[in-house]
């Protein structure tokens, strides 16, 4: 599986390859032995990445794991937090009315992280306790309009 998204990169002409970073990530299930725990320690996902990661150096790309929290929950086009479909998971709604699938939508705004990373526009780490602001003005989320506004 790492060959061929490795390939596929290649194919189109890709820069580099980006994943979410889900290193020590747990699923949120209640019980023991609940499906979703079951489905997600199946899929070697740790020994996917790190295949990915080699392969993709090999052939030339660059790799980069970015962090994961929000790619889901903000919409790519910059219209605020997602809501999803109460009868399809899989499907979300933007504050804009439009509907997309949710991996869809968290595929986007994890490629617009990576690419925030390799333009060197990183963000700056988030200031310790003792020196808060008090305004309390949020941190704008990293998504595909963050980058259509700074290219334009």
């Amino acid at each position: 599986m790492s060959r061929r998204l490795v390939n596929l990169a290649l194919e189109h002409d890709c820069q580099a390859v980006v994943v979410e970073n889900l290193k020590g990530w747990r699923p949120k299930g209640g019980r023991k032995r609940t499906p979703m725990k079951a489905r997600f320690h199946r899929w070697f996902h740790r020994q996917l990445v790190t295949r990915l990661d080699s392969k993709a150096v090999e052939a030339g790309l660059r790799f980069v794991a970015v962090y994961a929290r929000g790619t889901s929950s903000q919409a790519f086009d910059g219209s605020g937090p997602v809501k999803r479909d109460s009868k399809n998971y899989s499907r979300c709604t933007f504050s804009s009315g439009k509907r997309y699938h949710a991996d869809l939508n968290a595929a986007y705004n994890i490629a617009a992280r990576g690419h925030v990373y390799y333009q060197g526009c990183r963000r700056k780490a988030a200031p310790r306790a003792g020196a808060q602001k008090s305004t309390g003005t949020p941190r704008t989320p990293v998504t595909l309009s963050t980058l259509w506004q700074q290219s334009a």
